[in-house]
Order: C-alpha cells, then structure tokens, then sequence
C-alpha cells in the first residue's frame, strides 16, 4: 500500500530541487503546445517558431529521462549499492515507466523494505515491495523478466513475487496460464521446463484471481 503524504492538489509545500527542474521543463513544454493552438486557432497554421521550441524542448526531456534512467540502473545494479537507497531507485524507476529496468528490477525482487517498528505502516519509498511494484507499474515489457525468474531460480523469495507480479500485470490466471504455457513449449532445458511446470501448478492453486 502507498504511503500517504501532506500534499494537495498545488503540489509540495516544499518542492525539492528535482521537482522545481520537472516543474520549469514541463511549463516549457505546456506553453510550446498552448502557442501553436493558440497560433492554429487564430490564424489556421501553426507557429514555425513554437514548433521547433516545442521540438527542442521535447529533446532535452528525451535526453534527461534517459540520463536519468541510466544512473538510477547504475545504482540499482551496483553490489555496493545499500538495499534502501536501491528501494529508491526501483520506486523512481517504476513511477518512470522505464521498462528498460524491467530485467533490474526482477533480479532484484527479493529486496524488499522490512516491516519493523519505524516501517510499519508507511515505508519510506511507498511501497514494501518496491521491485514488485515497478514491475507491475511498468506492465507488459515486465513479463519476460519475470518469467525468466520463474524458469531460473528455485528459490521461493523469488518465484512467489514473480508469479504475483504476472497475475498483477495480466488480472487474469488464464492469460498467465497462456504467457507460462507458451514460455514452456519454447523452453528445452528440462530443469527450468521443470520450473515453469511447478508454476503453473502453483497458478492453479491460487484464489482471489480468475
């Protein structure tokens, strides 16, 4: 469950630098696209000028999303990386979409946040499963990732997030059944054929989930 925060609908009381960048780079891109309606509406042809502002702007939040993106899978992949810090860095990943962390965030899925005394109804990043959680965020391009845990590993800790993760991605045990069976007729190695069997078996035993 997210944790909940003082915040209304104007945002921070006290925004961080991050978000005042994302505020400023986000106006730009607001005022570019209101220009050239604006420019459309009043004379039929949009502005060359706004167009190519739009463009540039467009570019430069291209260009940080995936330096962005970069850095935070340098940290979540580095051993020396503390499992708090990457917590955070999956939380960002997820509310980002970057599906190209997908693979990350799976060989990661054991890190969770402890429920201890001072983490026990509001985690520090939003979530006690923060890798779970920006798998399921990032949907579809998580599928492969996940199941190629479920094919390679025999650890519980593992498997049993995997499995949620692709129940909460499709909402559907069938279609899981469907993405595990395809997964199994491709697979020739009889050990991780072995595994996706084992998962499907356990798919089967599973309620709450058509």
């Amino acid at each position: 469950m997210l944790g909940t925060r003082n915040v209304n609908a104007q945002g921070p009381a006290h925004p961080s630098k991050i978000q005042i960048a994302h505020e400023l780079l986000d106006e730009q891109l607001i005022l570019a696209i209101q220009s050239i309606n604006d420019q459309e509406a009043s004379t039929g042809v949009s502005s060359v000028e706004w167009m190519d502002n739009y463009g540039d702007q467009y570019q430069d939040d291209i260009y940080y999303r995936k330096a962005t993106i970069s850095k935070l899978l340098s940290l979540l992949n580095d051993s020396n990386t503390h499992s708090i810090a990457k917590c955070y860095a999956a939380t960002y990943l997820g509310m980002m979409h970057a599906s190209e962390a997908a693979t990350s965030l799976a060989s990661n899925i054991t890190i969770v946040v402890a429920q201890d005394s001072h983490h026990m109804e509001c985690p520090p990043v939003g979530s006690f499963e923060p890798m779970s959680d920006a798998l399921i965020t990032i949907g579809t391009p998580s599928i492969f990732a996940v199941i190629q845990n479920l094919e390679e590993s025999d650890d519980l800790k593992v498997r049993k997030p995997s499995l949620n993760v692709l129940i909460q991605i499709e909402g559907d045990k069938d279609i899981v059944r469907l993405r595990l069976q395809k997964a199994l007729d491709a697979q020739s190695n009889t050990v991780k054929k072995a595994r996706l069997q084992l998962a499907i078996k356990t798919l089967e035993g599973l309620n709450g989930h058509k």
